[in-house]
């Protein structure tokens, strides 16, 4: 196969037209289409993104040139630069995070797939797979064959080998029939991988025809045949089955090796059958499997709910300390088990395999599991065990903490009801999204409700609570009625005075703060003062004013001069001539009050 290195060069001297001079880099020229343009100043080099905002240029040996100079449409060149980033975007997930999400897909499926190239078509299959963890295997095969569709009907080269690796990658069995039409000529791989996919779903049958269909191409038997029989033999009747396979290798020289026994464990693994399992992990050398054998047989033991048996494998490597590719796998993988609804599976795998000083000091071991258990909507039973297992084991003595913070946070109020009872100690300000979404929902009543919840609980509301989540949802109309109805709960005048005030204040219903002041002797906090200057500032009432600054002046520190404190912000507010003539009529109105 001919390598094509396309370079594009562009001068800032020649805006707005983009002038293109692309090296066709081969031994042989060869025309290159505008599927595989990449807009200036970015440009594909050996899969890597190169950018200089003048100038790019690479030096390359032995080409010959084809010139070109054109100018692209504006729509055109803009699909291609929105097809560039939604990749890099894909990209970049996968750095970052080891993961893609759905919607980053539909994104580029939505796009000009003409303008794709060969390699950002294949990182689209493997979207499909395992990096898409948030997806259950049915979701994640159709998408898979939806990219298919769409990549095979705008003509950009399609990896079959790639395909099949997804499918088989997310269990689905394949209609290998209908694709070898598609396919001008089948290779070994193709073929092999085909028996692979029948092999993985236990299909002996289709096994059997790919195996005929292989003879009919003079296509010789290797061990990883013999690999892929041993695996659906195994899944179908254990290790009796597979010893037929096994047997039918020696006796033409290929002897089983540390793949044969690994896809032997895979489908032994699949049939729970925990002695026979144990029985070929004996068999196995020290060492010898490889951190992605591991958890390639970790994957299946936890997807048929046989995770205890990993203990066996610990015999032959210590599996703690994993490279950083596999542990973002690992991740993968325990998310992945989450959406199956193996939650307590997820955590007790994870638990057991990464042991990370620096995440358990920063109380965020396993938090990414409980996050995403949220997200899911996992029962709270199940995230409040998970985070029992974290905290029992000493690997995350903030797990109640943090995921409660996160279910609160991210407005799973139902799931964050559950949480906050196994929160100690409990504080007030837990509740506040609590008190917002009941408030939202249903008004005084909601609030109400949700107040005698946390009543039950063992806690009580603040001032703050009050003032800034309580009392702004509830009937202002009649403030006295009010006051009655949040006693009648149980509630004292002392608690909820100087909430009251403030808040009617703030609703610039000072007369009525003013009536409520008349009628019950309560104390007003000297915290309400900030409320009350910005009150005068804005009506320049003192008939309303004076008489809650007198309230506050009475209940509070004699030793601090809380008139001076007012009148020095109102009077730094005055800006005119009216100003300071409402402010002198302030003044006299509190002397009245105060010699009267």
């Amino acid at each position: 196969m001919i390598k094509m290195f396309s370079l594009f060069i562009r001068a800032r001297c020649l805006k707005p037209m983009a002038v293109r001079i692309m090296y066709n880099c081969s031994c042989v020229s060869r025309k290159i289409s505008g599927s595989n343009k990449i807009s200036a100043p970015t440009v594909k080099f050996k899969g890597k993104l190169i950018r200089n905002n003048d100038f790019i240029i690479i030096s390359c040996r032995n080409f010959s040139v084809n010139e070109s100079i054109e100018r692209e449409t504006p729509s055109a060149s803009k699909e291609n630069i929105k097809l560039v980033n939604l990749v890099t975007n894909l990209h970049r997930s996968i750095n970052k995070h080891g993961r893609v999400f759905l919607d980053q897909i539909y994104e580029v499926l939505n796009s000009n797939l003409a303008h794709l190239s060969e390699e950002d078509a294949d990182l689209l299959l493997q979207c499909c797979g395992h990096l898409l963890p948030d997806q259950i295997p049915e979701v994640r095969a159709a998408l898979c064959d939806h990219v298919k569709e769409n990549l095979t009907k705008t003509g950009v080269p399609f990896n079959y080998h790639l395909y099949i690796s997804v499918c088989t990658e997310n269990q689905h069995l394949i209609q290998y029939e209908n694709l070898l039409g598609e396919v001008d000529k089948a290779d070994v791989k193709l073929y092999k991988l085909i028996l692979e996919n029948v092999c993985t779903a236990g299909d002996t049958f289709k096994a059997i025809n790919v195996l005929e269909e292989m003879k009919k191409q003079n296509m010789p038997a290797d061990e990883d045949t013999f690999n892929s029989l041993v695996l659906a033999h195994a899944i179908n009747g254990g290790l009796n089955d597979a010893n037929t396979v096994l047997e039918t290798m020696r006796n033409i020289d290929i002897f089983p090796s540390v793949s044969t026994y690994v896809a032997l464990l895979t489908g032994l693994a699949k049939r729970a059958s925990e002695k026979q399992f144990e029985a070929v992990v004996e068999l196995l050398p020290p060492n010898s499997l490889t951190e992605k054998m591991f958890l390639q047989i970790v994957q299946e033991l936890s997807q048929n709910d046989n995770q205890d048996w990993m203990r066996h494998l610990f015999v032959k490597r210590d599996f703690t300390d994993f490279s950083k590719q596999s542990l973002k796998y690992l991740d993968n993988l325990c998310i992945h088990l989450i959406y199956l609804e193996k939650p307590l599976t997820a955590i007790t795998i994870y638990s057991k395999l990464v042991q990370q000083q620096p995440d358990i000091l920063q109380g965020n071991y396993g938090m990414f599991l409980l996050r995403e258990m949220v997200k899911k909507g996992c029962s709270s039973k199940d995230i409040l065990e998970s985070a029992k297992i974290l905290k029992e084991l000493n690997l995350n003595s903030m797990a109640y903490v943090k995921v409660t913070e996160t279910a609160l946070r991210r407005n799973y109020h139902v799931i964050a009801w559950d949480l906050v009872k196994n929160m100690s100690p409990l504080r007030p300000h837990y509740f506040w999204p609590l008190l917002k979404s009941a408030a939202k929902e249903n008004g005084e009543v909601g609030v109400c409700e949700a107040i005698g919840k946390m009543m039950n609980l063992g806690v009580k509301p603040d001032e703050e609570t009050w003032e800034l989540y309580i009392l702004p949802h509830c009937d202002f109309s009649n403030p006295l009625d009010l006051m009655n109805r949040l006693k009648k709960m149980g509630f004292t005048s002392k608690e909820l005075f100087t909430p009251l005030i403030k808040v009617l204040i703030r609703k610039d219903a000072i007369q009525e703060a003013v009536k409520l002041v008349s009628v019950y002797d309560g104390p007003i906090d000297a915290s309400a003062l900030n409320n009350l200057s910005r009150a005068w500032i804005i009506n320049k009432n003192a008939d309303s004013v004076v008489p809650i600054l007198q309230k506050i002046c009475e209940v509070n520190s004699r030793q601090i001069d809380w008139v001076g404190q007012f009148l020095e912000k109102v009077c730094s507010s005055c800006r005119s001539e009216d100003d300071f003539k409402k402010f002198r009529e302030l003044l006299k109105m509190h002397y009245r009050m105060l010699f009267n």
